[in-house]
């Protein structure tokens, strides 16, 4: 939550551009009724630009690199690396989002990149279609079981489907209805 807040706290200031061309924007976010102090930078690069927070909580930490990333220049995609916490600055979590404005689609994948971590590869994976039944989807897979579970809804139907093998048995679709019910998939 705090580095999204900040993130988009960034563009209510203004930003100071650099001596090496880059563009910083510092301020004050207060998150949970604390304090911190927010630097962001913005570097222009082939096709994009990249980008890098900086926190700092008085008495705690100093300029901590909470993330780094990546967006091009129509800001239809990018990417995000998340470090997990001052303590603790090891990347944890590789985030890829998409968007098409004109068709109104998005996705975004949330990967576990924990060095040495068991889950190291795990994601979730959500994304609005254009499908006209289900325009909605997760994918969640876990590396540790090696195991997928696929979901897909209408948002506005609020009916739909999932597939867990694992967990059901079989490869097969299991379908909720508009009340939020079991109900057999249709065919």
């Amino acid at each position: 939550a705090i580095p999204a807040a900040a993130f988009a706290e960034s563009f209510n200031h203004q930003p100071v551009q650099q001596p090496d061309g880059s563009w910083l924007w510092t301020y004050t976010v207060t998150i949970s009724g604390i304090d911190h102090t927010a630097k962001l930078y913005g570097t222009s690069v082939t096709n994009g630009i990249e980008w890098r927070m900086l926190f700092t909580k008085v008495g705690f930490y100093t300029d901590f690199e909470w993330f780094t990333g990546f967006s091009n220049v129509p800001a239809t995609e990018g990417t995000w690396t998340l470090n997990q916490d001052p303590q603790e600055p090891n990347p944890f979590l590789f985030i890829e989002w998409s968007r098409n404005v004109e068709e109104k689609t998005a996705e975004v994948k949330y990967t576990n990149i924990v060095p040495g971590a068991p889950a190291n590869g795990s994601y979730i994976h959500y994304g609005k279609t254009n499908d006209v039944t289900h325009n909605r989807f997760f994918n969640i897979f876990g590396i540790e079981e090696n195991r997928l579970i696929n979901v897909g809804w209408n948002y506005e139907g609020h009916f739909g489907r999932v597939k867990d093998p694992m967990h059901f048995g079989d490869e097969n679709w299991y379908c909720w209805d508009e009340n939020l019910y079991d109900t057999l998939c249709p065919e």
